[in-house]
């Protein structure tokens, strides 16, 4: 007689286990590990309409310049506004831009500088990075997307945070922590070009400028060792007593025994620098960007990540990296640790907008 209830058990207890995991996961094909806490009001939208965080927001300065050269040629100049504010991640922007009823004919994304809120991502890595490499496999991106309730079924489930209007910073994140964060940025990135796609909006990407001479605010614990600490204190003291020679002879030994390890770069950058080899010495303090275990700026992994997502989607690029970047080591480049100088920000929206003008051919 039990036997025949086995059948009916087992069936039982897989709806149970289909529908735990149904409820458990937020609707939607992407494997995000984020709902929101608040919502978003509806905003004046313009033709042209910037967004970002908080380097978006420091565009408001240039606005009537950039609305000037925009509208050159036109009788009427034309309506330009920045939707920016501080600590509105890539997820943010994207949230706002999906509760929004109207969108601009031109949106222009700059920000990079404040996607460190994974407060979260410490608690929940195995399970994110699983379904990371669940949505990465081809066949179940393309299912998910088709029909996006099965998502909710496949995914391993568990408390997704709820993102708050402003960040919620990581103290101490590790390598993990920062492969997340890349990999939900690109995610973001590509969700953000598929909504301006739908919506027939011309999206416009722009990198961000990184200042090289900031040394790295984290370096991630598995590079950090004994003899590495104790090999850059000689580094150090052969700078103080100006040995650039040896110190750059030092700096290259430790650069092999430390990949990854932000602040071996930055100092390698910085001796190489002192012995006049400036494209080695760039190269190093990109990769101290790159490697540095903080998001509380840009860095070279965002911006690359940028690039190629750029060229993969066939979306426009202004390379406002590249434009201060070349000036390095040659003027004053950056205002502070974080904004370049005003001639940068003035020639960048001079280009900005006549790329503009050409393609909508004002």
């Amino acid at each position: 007689m039990i036997k025949k209830f086995i059948p009916l058990a087992i069936l039982l207890i897989s709806l149970g286990f289909i529908y735990y995991r149904y409820k458990s996961t937020p609707p939607g094909p992407y494997p995000l590990p984020y709902t929101y806490q608040y919502k978003e009001k509806q905003y004046p939208i313009t033709p042209l309409v910037f967004i970002g965080d908080k380097m978006g927001n420091k565009l408001n300065q240039h606005l009537s310049f950039f609305q000037k050269e925009l509208s050159k040629r036109l009788s009427k100049p034309l309506q330009v506004s920045n939707l920016s504010r501080n600590t509105l991640s890539i997820s943010r922007v994207n949230y706002l831009l999906d509760q929004q009823k109207e969108w601009p004919q031109v949106l222009i994304f700059h920000g990079n500088a404040q996607e460190d809120d994974k407060r979260y991502l410490a608690t929940y890595r195995s399970k994110i990075l699983n379904n990371f490499n669940l949505y990465e496999d081809e066949y179940w991106q393309t299912l998910f997307i088709l029909f996006p309730k099965l998502a909710r079924i496949f995914y391993t489930p568990y408390p997704h945070f709820k993102l708050a209007r402003t960040s919620e910073i990581l103290d101490k994140p590790n390598q993990s922590d920062m492969r997340i964060s890349y990999l939900l940025y690109e995610l973001e990135l590509r969700r953000l070009i598929k909504m301006a796609k739908s919506r027939k909006t011309l999206l416009v990407l722009m990198t961000t400028p990184i200042n090289l001479d900031v040394p790295p605010k984290n370096i991630c614990q598995v590079a950090q060792t004994p003899k590495a600490t104790e090999m850059i204190e000689e580094v150090r003291n052969l700078i103080k007593k100006s040995d650039f020679k040896n110190a750059l002879s030092l700096a290259n030994k430790l650069v092999e025994q430390n990949l990854g390890h932000a602040l071996v770069y930055y100092i390698h950058g910085q001796v190489s620098l002192q012995n006049g080899l400036e494209n080695q010495a760039k190269e190093s303090l990109l990769k101290a960007s790159a490697y540095d275990c903080s998001l509380s700026r840009s860095n070279h992994v965002l911006n690359n990540i940028m690039r190629e997502v750029a060229r993969d989607e066939e979306v426009l690029l202004y390379d406002f990296a590249q434009l201060v970047h070349e000036s390095w080591n040659k003027n004053a480049t950056f205002s502070d640790d974080i904004y370049p100088q005003t001639y940068f920000y003035e020639k960048a929206m001079s280009q900005l907008a006549q790329m503009i003008r050409i393609i909508l051919k004002l």
